[in-house]
This record gives structure tokens, C-alpha cells and sequence, in this order.
């Protein structure tokens, strides 16, 4: 969920985005859900691409990396350390093992989820500048709800702000 927004935060800025997804390296949920975005997403389905892919870094090149801060648990390790400039967004405390050459840091613990502080950056676009889909709306949704375990655990009024602002977009709670 926290990818797809900083996605729509990228491409709303006028930016060029590809999402570093290894299909062989996520779990059985998150291949669910990418089975329905490539069935009914193309547009976000086009940006997909292996870290194997990635060849043409340059200095200019961020790398976003969102829901961690540790190497060993991000997509692919390796490819880290090809870019000269990270960023990071992420709820969890920092580890020992966490980055330390990030030109951009966003980590509040204190978030139920990363999608919460994501959706949060979206307040900052203007609504018409900014599309989001239902569809990923709703997968964003869904990422709030699975951190906060229905709503019952490290919930704030950020959080319920979080998930209203994504209802607005036309997240579907049901769905």
C-alpha cells in the first residue's frame, strides 16, 4: 500500500517511476494482490520491474524504499548500493542494521503503518493534481487495516484521518 502512494506522490510531481518488485521474494498475500493489479491496474502494472532490470542508475536517481529500514529485508540488497541518493519512509523503530545514507528520512514509530504516514504526504498535493484510483485507494486501505489489526491495535486519529482521506479517494473497506 505504501508503495503504490509514494507511486502516485512520484508520478503526480512529474517524475519518472518504475516500482523494484521481485515477484519470487514477496509473500503469498502480496502475490495475491499483485495478481489483481496486473488484472485490473495496467497503468500501475506498466511500472513494475525486476531489480535484475534496473540498469540505468545514474547520479540523479532516487531510490525510495518504503515499510523498512533494514537492508536484509528490502527487495534486494544489492541494488542499494548501486544508488548514490535513498530515501526512506517507515513506521518501525530503527534498527542497528538501519540506513545511514539516506538524503531523506521519514520515520515516525509512533504511525500505525506506513501507509498512514504516506497518505498523509498525499494532503499535500492538490486533489485534482493528485489521482489515485480506487483500486489502490482500496489496496492502501488494506495495508492500514492488516498493521493495525483491524483497527485495534496502535490506532490514532491519525490513523482514522488516514483512512478517511483514503475513503475519499474511493477505498472500499468491504472490498
Amino acid at each position: 500500500g505504501a508503495m503504490i502512494g509514494t507511486f502516485r506522490l512520484v508520478l503526480s510531481s512529474e517524475k519518472p517511476v518504475r516500482i523494484i518488485l521481485d515477484e519470487d521474494r514477496i509473500d503469498v498475500t502480496s502475490k495475491k494482490i499483485l495478481s489483481e493489479i496486473k488484472a485490473i491496474d495496467e497503468e500501475l502494472s506498466a511500472h513494475f520491474v525486476k531489480s535484475s532490470e534496473v540498469i540505468d542508475i545514474n547520479n540523479d536517481s532516487l531510490l525510495l524504499i518504503v515499510d523498512t529500514q533494514s537492508p536484509k529485508i528490502a527487495m534486494n540488497e544489492g541494488l542499494i548500493e548501486k544508488f548514490k541518493r535513498v530515501a526512506i519512509i517507515d513506521h518501525h523503530r530503527t534498527g542497528d542494521e538501519g540506513f545511514v545514507d539516506t538524503v531523506f528520512s521519514y520515520v515516525e514509530p509512533y504511525a500505525s503503518s506506513t501507509v498512514e504516514l504516506v497518505s498523509e504526504m498525499l494532503n499535500f498535493y492538490q486533489k485534482e493534481r493528485i489521482k489515485v484510483p480506487a483500486f489502490e485507494a482500496t489496496i492502501m486501505l488494506a495495508g492500514i487495516v492488516v498493521d493495525t489489526n483491524n483497527f485495534t491495535f496502535r490506532c490514532g486519529s491519525r490513523t482514522f484521518e488516514s483512512a478517511s482521506n483514503l475513503r475519499e479517494y474511493g477505498a472500499d473497506m468491504i472490498e
